[in-house]
């Protein structure tokens, strides 16, 4: 397709907002998961984080449902620990199974995101019957993975089918990362805060045990401890074998630590057996030491079967005392003896009291053990934090007393500096300027101190001098003590603000281009018009010839010129307003007179078929932009009347105050509304195209009859205007179309404006005319004539600037016109106050895009009058030019600017 061609050019528009839209979804996403990362390292709590969690991946993914489920193994199921508004009910219950069979289950065993786009189509699992339910139609889930399992899974579901892509599914994952993370480091700060006070409790008993025996505290080392242990415990207590073991609750089982002795199949160190069965098991269940001397291998392989081992390797006693740390049975001390009947009650006593003293060395050996792990552990996750910071897509520093301690290589990238140089470096120095720094550090002071936190649009300094867009979210390290510093992510918006600033240069020609296309469609009606109105004139002004040369009054066939040239003045405004390109310009405006000069320039483009009615009666005001509610009134009547154009009909416009008991939620205000409502007699629209009608170039034309811009542009504007549309329509009932704009609660009256009293005539001052236009220039030099001003006038602009260099102080005013050929109106007039600084110049123009009232008066001019003029408000324009401070504005007609 050519370049040139407006589908081409309309596929460039359509990438360029998708490629928009995408770079503003990702930088959304890639915040989301920085700000959940942030949560994640502070104090959250794990519930906490859940909710804000499913909370941001229901807002970012459009969801209606999303859940943490948290994997029980010992029950197999999934407990629901989060979920969004509507599964209450179920938070805190195991509600699903964790087999293969569900897609919790699936995704575990997949270990990877699990999409279903149709649960109908769904043949790999069997949906949960909670989400058919909820009327869930598609989702996805993904697995939390854990230090030693998988915590759980993190879905989302939607109610409408779909197939979630690729960075959606990413973030998806990004976020179930953090939420692991998070889960790893509290059960690792747990464990490390378990491990420590066990450790400083296993201190204090083993310096007890050196108080009260050489036996338990003459070593560390725990193996030496054991021997020393047991040879001291044979001189007191009677056995064949002694041993101490460990026993583990979590999985039923015993471990042997240590024994000396004979060996026992089954027995030996470091081997583990089943609970059951054994007096291990009556020990934790009386907590007391457990005397036994069974009568026969029978009674023993009865009572406890587990035990037959040591019967068959020829032991006929057996006492048991516990090993308790923290009021907790962790194993026992077993005596075993040959000899039958043993031991008796005070061999039991002795028993638990060595059992107490060698209870805080096995404690303190295990727990060693453990926080080895544990510190292993922490350090292999803080090296994967570490990591996470300098992969990070954000940046991620600390700031402290204006210093900042520590920036990832995220920020030195972004500031094009050595990440070396950034650490130790005033916090200041990332900012475009003092003042945006000292800003900022003042934000930040107030957010923190208010709401904990915060974030703020920044701009940081670059090092080749340019600014780049910044977004700081930040929050205390301790809310409870600000000193020791804050921490802040950075997320680059540079791109993100060009993308927004293009977009809003390809929204402003989108809506040029379809005005440009609505004045292509009126173009007949207005030539129409145009004709009528040359008619009356030529017409008229035969006969006021005619009169004249018969000596008849002309002056009623004047009046009717007048009017005409009025009604052509008035027509040539209205197109040149609409067709303007301008900025948008929010102001408090009435909606009736827009509305109404709408519909004078739509009335003569209307063929005969079509009956316009209007009725409009709502007097409030609204903010907005003029030129763009035009165009939403010319667009929905234009596509109303080309809906009628074969079969004629009634096209209905109408404006109405309407209240409303709450406000919709796309509209701000306290429901007080003025509903533009739009109504065709034509064929309708069929749900499938309703659905559709609001998508940009979706049109139902014939090819060359439409771009599918007119309907797009209204929704855009009436959402820019903080409004709704609504539109009804069925096959064969034609189309209503009801606009909504929020009606300013305080209103200004406008101020009366029109003509009053006789044109304010001259002193005899000397004027300079200077026009391209010969019969304007005519009439001026006659018109001001006749006002008692003495009057130079010329068509040539260089003509006009060597008669005022001839005599620069023989000139009260300069009346000029702006588009001339041999020079700008705007060029002489700097000319001339360049030559006479302070001469009151009058600029005219028929039409200017850059020129305005403010705009002349910067240029140095007393004003700017609008063409066509009448001689009243030339008049005027004259006198404030040479009396500023004289009040005349009750001499000019409201009609001497361009107006909507």
């Amino acid at each position: 397709m050519p370049a040139g061609h407006p589908g081409a050019r309309g596929g460039a528009v359509a990438e360029n907002d998708r490629s928009g839209d995408l770079l503003l979804s990702r930088a959304l996403q890639q915040e989301t998961v920085a700000r959940l990362g942030q949560k994640a390292l502070g104090r959250m709590s794990l519930p906490e984080l859940f909710a804000e969690a499913v909370a941001a991946v229901g807002r970012i993914l459009a969801v209606e449902y999303c859940e943490v489920l948290e994997f029980l193994p010992d029950r197999n199921r999934l407990c629901m620990r989060a979920g969004l508004p509507g599964v209450e009910a179920w938070i805190g219950k195991p509600v699903i199974d964790a087999g293969e069979g569900s897609q919790a289950g699936y995704t575990l065993r997949c270990r990877g995101p699990v999409v279903m786009p149709d649960i109908d189509a769904e043949r790999r699992f069997t949906p949960h019957a909670l989400m058919r339910a909820h009327g869930i139609v598609s989702g996805v889930s993904v697995v939390i993975e854990g230090r030693r399992r998988p915590f759980g899974v993190l879905n989302a579901s939607s109610v409408r089918r779909r197939d979630f892509s690729e960075p959606e599914i990413h973030f998806l994952t990004a976020v179930a990362n953090v939420l692991a993370s998070a889960v790893e480091r509290r059960e690792i700060e747990e464990a490390l805060r378990r491990s420590r006070r066990a450790a400083r409790g296993a201190a204090c008993r083993q310096a007890a045990l050196a108080k009260i025996g050489r036996i338990v505290g003459s070593t560390l080392a725990i193996e030496d401890v054991y021997e020393g242990f047991a040879r001291q415990a044979a001189h007191i207590l009677p056995f064949d074998r002694i041993t101490l073991t460990r026993i583990h609750r979590d999985t039923a089982t015993v471990e042997i630590l240590f024994f000396a002795g004979p060996s026992v199949p089954d027995r030996r160190l470091r081997q583990t057996y089943p609970l059951a069965g054994t007096l291990s098991e009556r020990l934790l269940a009386t907590r007391r030491g457990v005397r036994y001397c069974p009568s026969s291998a029978a009674e023993l392989s009865r009572r406890y079967p587990s035990v037959r081992p040591m019967w068959d390797a020829g032991f006929r006693s057996f006492l048991l005392a516990p090993l308790v740390h923290r009021d907790e049975i962790i194993g026992a001390l077993v005596l075993s003896s040959r000899t039958p009947q043993a031991y008796g009650p005070g061999e039991l006593q002795t028993a638990e009291h060595v059992a107490l003293q060698v209870s805080g060395a096995v404690a303190n050996a295990l727990l060693h053990a453990e926080l080895q792990k544990t510190a292993r552990t922490l350090e292999e996750r803080e090296g994967s934090l570490q990591t996470l910071l300098r992969v990070a897509p954000v940046g991620i520093g600390v700031v402290r007393d204006r210093i900042l301690v520590q920036a990832n290589a995220w920020i030195a990238d972004l500031l094009g500096l050595p990440a070396s140089e950034l650490p130790g470096s005033p916090f200041g120095r990332l900012f475009a300027g003092d003042e945006e720094y000292e800003r900022v550090a003042r934000d930040m002071y107030w957010s923190i101190r208010e709401r904990g936190g915060g974030a703020i649009e920044t701009r940081w300094r670059h090092r080749d001098g340019s600014a780049r867009d910044v977004r700081l979210s930040f929050t205390p390290l301790d809310p409870a003590d600000w000193g020791r510093g804050v921490m802040f992510t950075a997320l680059d918006r540079t791109a993100e603000r060009r993308a927004e600033a293009e977009r809003l240069r390809l929204e402003g020609q989108l809506r040029q281009a379809q005005k440009m296309e609505a004045i292509g469609t009126l173009a007949g009606g207005i030539a129409h018009d145009f004709n009528n109105i040359l008619a009356a004139i030529l017409g008229f002004s035969e006969l006021a010839r005619f009169a004249a040369a018969g000596g008849e009054d002309p002056t009623p066939h004047l009046l009717e010129i007048l009017k005409a040239s009025y009604r052509a003045r008035d027509l040539v405004r209205q197109i040149l307003a609409f067709s303007r390109r301008t900025e948008s310009a929010f102001a408090p405006v009435p909606l009736r007179p827009l509305v109404n000069e709408a519909l004078k320039l739509l009335r003569a483009t209307l063929p005969a078929t079509i009956r316009l009615r209007e009725r409009l009666e709502g007097d409030g005001r609204v903010l907005g932009d003029p030129t763009q509610i035009h165009q939403v009134v010319m667009n929905l009547c234009t596509n109303a009347y080309q809906a009628m154009e074969e079969e004629g009909g009634e096209l209905e416009v109408s404006l109405a105050e309407q209240r409303q008991a709450a406000a919709p939620e796309e509209v701000s205000g306290a429901g007080r509304f003025l509903r533009l409502r739009v109504r065709d007699t034509g064929p309708g629209m069929d749900p499938a195209i309703l659905n559709r009608i609001f998508d940009p170039y979706f049109t139902t034309k014939e090819p060359g009859k439409g771009t599918g811009l007119g309907l797009a542009v209204v929704h855009g504007i009436v959402k820019q205007h903080r409004g709704r549309v609504e539109v009804a329509s069925r096959p064969g009932g034609g189309a209503t179309f009801d606009v909504y704009f929020p009606i300013l609660e305080e209103q200004e009256a406008p101020s009366a404006g029109g003509r009053g009293g006789p044109a304010p005539a001259g002193n005899g001052e000397r004027l300079l005319f200077i026009d391209d236009e010969p019969a304007l220039v005519a009439l001026a030099e006659a018109v001001l004539t006749s006002l008692n001003y003495r009057v130079i006038a010329t068509a040539d602009a260089r003509a006009g600037l060597e008669l005022f260099c001839s005599d620069p102080h023989g000139f009260d005013l300069v009346i000029t016109d702006m588009t001339m050929p041999q020079m700008t109106g705007d060029r002489l007039a700097q000319e001339l106050l360049r030559l006479r600084p302070g001469l009151p110049v009058l600029l005219c123009t028929g039409y200017s895009e850059r020129l305005t009232e403010e705009g002349a008066r910067r240029l140095g001019a007393a004003g700017l009058l609008w063409k066509p003029y009448l001689r009243e408000e030339l008049a005027v324009a004259v006198r404030r030019a040479l009396d500023p401070a004289q009040e005349a504005a009750g001499h000019l007609d409201s009609r001497s600017a361009p107006r909507l």
